[in-house]
């Protein structure tokens, strides 16, 4: 039995197969020269022409970025027509943004005659990480779009010592690990909508430039997404601080609201990551003890320690750094991964917040109220079910490109800026443009998950004193008054009613619940009258 390891050669190596078949080389002697089977010299063969005539379309010969697979962009010439546009741009130091973008691509398709063309936001977002263009964010929040110049060169070698170590090592790709920070503003409302322009013209905090920063992990066969971490600014938030032991993520804090190597991601990995990952192994994959083993890859960042740091004492649990510059080609996690995370995020904020009203005048005020209302509780509990939303095949695919060299297929279905301009205008009756929308959704686009601090604040960083840190438990309460329970109580036998008088069976099964918690609430109503004192007789 032929028990080679499987080879995947590049287009140049297999016009040389042919080259050396036409020679009148043997097939044994090809097979043993690029370690290939006889099989696979046969469908080469059949594939001569398709491939002469890819070779001669394409630079096949390049040494930065070998092409394994005869994949052109859908519309070749309009693709290069779009990039020489973009670079010309932003060579005049012009902001191009992804509305101008697509507004760009569908007038050059229209003026060469490209009839089927569609500017979707898939498009868009293979475009860019085909050109390495990502969207910066500077500290001061401004938005600049720009070229990455990525070392290419480095991605291929890398590629190839990932799969040497992975092969060394013997590792499953449930054992291959990628995690990756972004920042988030949690709180921020589509431009141009009534709410937003009423929230901007109020005095005060800008409740919409909240931020925190968000963690997500999960391994190459997407079979275990680990619990996503959070960090904000305060110790013990005060919508968070009942309920720190049981929430649906890992809370950390810094004084700006971003992920720090040697406190907060050093603790994550040692008491967070190699627990739940050899939990993972023994428990759902029944791998003994003694064989447990991952490989962690991570980007170059400010947020990380060193490779040598992040190591288990027994070398079972290593990182891998991917070159500089090049995660938002390769990196999983920068592969649609986080993108499709917080689209289903902001579709909860939304249909959490823009609730359909009766009166049309009241609107806006209760969006905004709901707004007010919705705190960092709410985040938390929504980020962390849009991750568990997040399919499998998302994840699979944001690993493509780094083992396979493919253009990853990312699903948006129901989480483009189309959808959501719907979903305002079917809740609040708002009519939202889509550049709008599509602005507001890439807001954070950029945002590492970390801060630039200046010399002093890092020194000062491990000496911040807890009362800087619980600043926002310090805060004046935004929220509106606390509800009373009687309130409550009427609206349990509202529900308890509804469900009682429907028919519908999904709902069934929360008809024990509510009487549970209308019981409770009764409880508390009793608890509160107190007793009355027999001096009152």
């Amino acid at each position: 039995m032929d028990k080679r390891k499987r080879v995947s050669l590049t287009i140049n190596q297999k016009l040389q197969v042919i080259n050396q078949l036409e020679s009148g080389v043997s097939v044994s002697r090809i097979c043993e020269q690029f370690g290939i089977r006889k099989q696979t010299v046969s469908d080469i063969k059949k594939n001569k022409d398709k491939l002469n005539k890819f070779s001669l379309m394409c630079d096949v010969d390049t040494k930065t970025k070998p092409r394994k697979r005869m994949k052109l962009a859908r519309e070749t010439s309009l693709e290069e027509a779009l990039f020489k546009w973009y670079v010309q741009q932003r060579s005049c130091g012009a902001a191009v943004r992804a509305v101008e973008l697509k507004s760009a691509a569908i007038k050059l398709a229209n003026l060469m005659n490209i009839i089927s063309f569609k500017a979707s936001e898939g498009w868009l977002w293979r475009f860019r990480k085909r050109h390495g263009i990502i969207n910066k964010r500077n500290y001061e929040g401004e938005d600049e779009s720009d070229v990455l110049n990525a070392p290419k060169d480095e991605i291929e070698p890398f590629r190839q010592k990932l799969i040497q170590q992975i092969n060394n090592e013997m590792l499953l790709q449930s054992q291959i690990y990628n995690a990756d920070e972004t920042g988030l503003l949690w709180r921020a409302l589509p431009e141009n909508t009534q709410a937003f322009r009423y929230e901007t013209l109020t005095t005060g905090k800008k409740i919409g430039k909240e931020r925190i920063s968000a963690l997500l992990c999960a391994n190459a066969d997407g079979s275990h997404k680990l619990t996503p971490v959070i960090v904000g600014k305060s110790r013990k938030p005060r919508a968070i601080k009942d309920i720190m032991n049981s929430l649906p993520v890992s809370y950390y804090n810094s004084r700006k609201a971003g992920f720090t190597a040697n406190t907060i991601f050093k603790n994550w990995f040692f008491n967070e990551f190699i627990p739940a990952v050899r939990k993972f192994q023994e428990k759902k994959l029944e791998i003994p003890p003694d064989d447990v083993k991952c490989l962690l890859l991570l980007h170059n960042s400010l947020a990380h320690p060193s490779e040598n740091v992040l190591r288990s004492e027994d070398d079972k649990f290593i990182c891998m750094f991917f070159p500089k510059n090049t995660t938002s080609m390769i990196q999983p996690m920068d592969q649609g991964i986080i993108l499709a995370t917080k689209r289903i995020y902001r579709r909860k904020f939304l249909d959490e917040v823009m609730v359909l009203e009766d009166e049309e005048n009241t609107r806006v005020q209760r969006t905004l109220e709901n707004l007010k209302n919705y705190n960092l509780k709410s985040t938390i509990f929504n980020f962390a079910a849009a991750w568990k939303e997040v399919k499998v095949e998302t994840i699979k695919n944001g690993w493509a490109n780094l083992f396979d060299d493919r253009d990853t297929d990312i699903d948006l279905e129901g989480l483009e800026a189309p959808d959501f301009c719907t979903a305002v205008l079917n809740n609040i009756g708002e009519e939202v443009a889509e550049e709008d929308m599509l602005h507001w959704l890439e807001i954070d686009e950029g945002d590492p998950g970390y801060r630039i601090m200046t010399e002093n604040e890092t020194a000062n960083e491990e000496k911040i004193v807890d009362n800087e840190l619980e600043s926002e438990d310090s805060e004046k309460d935004e929220t509106s008054p606390k509800v009373k329970l009687s309130t409550i109580r009427s609206h349990l036998d509202d529900i308890i009613t509804f469900i009682d008088d429907s028919s519908d069976k999904e709902m069934q099964p929360f008809y024990a619940h509510f009487r549970n918690f209308r019981e409770l609430i009764i409880k508390k109503q009793q608890t509160s009258k107190g007793h009355t004192k027999l001096d009152y007789f």
